[in-house]
């Protein structure tokens, strides 16, 4: 897999990495859904103390306060919260592999107790855990010079729901037989795994870059990019793609009719090949389904 050396002028440099790393440990950072509830006295039942068990681990400043409610040697408490960070960092790394290529371990390990400080989980399903992470990179002031991140990011996630999307079922489509009004008023079902993609960056090219055998580094960041990502049998495919074809299937996706969604391609290239496209779509099970009388 290739990867981008911490020695790159574009990457944070590992010196850096750690102090944003140890910064993040030693910050007291707000909690998203409002500041941890006051500590209970000795007294308090099971729940108020699980409370505050919770807040000290996002808190180590509420972490002395804590002690006289556990039993034992209260440094132990230092391992849980260790625990917790090893286990944000590993599965933000399941969906976003090519991320922490990029920005190496000791950043991506910093950024992930940072999330989770910010975004703690609130699903018993971890798989969910890194959805807000493109959106929250995008505020992350240590990246602020790597703007093109959040967007690797969100092409990650995609493939990621991708991965975990239901199959799609049923027998593949025909238009034969569909006159030309009835098919530009129908709608299309679209493959459970699609998911459409947009970036004024080379986030194709990133991601394929850090795939085994895949090309090298792009020579140039700034490229309006489009793909669909795709799990229409046991892998994940990432496709570039075009403007035009991205404008139609968003249409789609949106429920809108294959009428409106040919216009939306043919605002963005006369020549939008209508034939080819649809073939295509049909063949590799895109489009699943045709909707009619609607």
């Amino acid at each position: 897999c290739r990867s981008w050396g911490l020695s790159s002028r574009r990457q944070p440099s590992q010196r850096r990495a750690r102090s944003i790393a140890a910064e993040i440990t030693r910050a007291d950072v707000a909690i998203v859904n409002g500041a941890p509830p006051d500590l209970p006295p000795a007294t308090a039942d099971l729940d108020a103390v699980q409370q505050a068990f919770g807040a000290a681990l996002l808190d180590g400043a509420r972490e002395a306060a804590l002690a006289p409610l556990l039993k034992g040697d209260p440094r132990r408490f230092g391992i849980y919260r260790g625990n917790l960070g090893a286990h944000w960092s590993r599965a933000l790394a399941s969906a976003y592999p090519v991320l922490r290529q990029l920005v190496g371990d000791d950043f991506f390990d910093g950024l992930a107790r940072a999330y989770g400080q910010a975004h703690p989980a609130v699903d018993p399903d971890l798989n969910r855990f890194g959805a807000a992470l493109p959106d929250f990179l995008d505020g992350f002031e240590p990246a602020a010079g790597h703007p093109y991140l959040a967007d690797v990011a969100r092409l990650e996630w995609c493939v990621h729901e991708a991965w975990y999307a239901p199959d799609g079922e049923g027998v593949p489509p025909s238009l034969g037989g569909l006159a030309p009004d009835a098919f530009e008023a129908a709608r299309a079902a679209l493959h459970p795994s699609l998911r459409l993609h947009a970036s004024p960056w080379a986030t194709v090219a990133l991601w394929q870059a850090h795939q085994a055998g895949g090309p090298g580094f792009p020579d140039t960041l700034r490229v309006d990019t489009y793909a669909l990502v795709l799990r229409s049998r046991l892998d994940v495919e990432v496709r570039p793609g075009s403007a035009a074809e991205h404008a139609a299937l968003a249409c789609l996706a949106r429920g809108e009719t294959f009428g409106a969604a040919l216009d939306a391609a043919f605002d963005l290239d006369g020549d939008f090949d209508v034939a080819t496209h649809l073939r295509r779509w049909l063949e590799d099970g895109i489009v699943t389904g045709i909707v009619t009388g609607r």
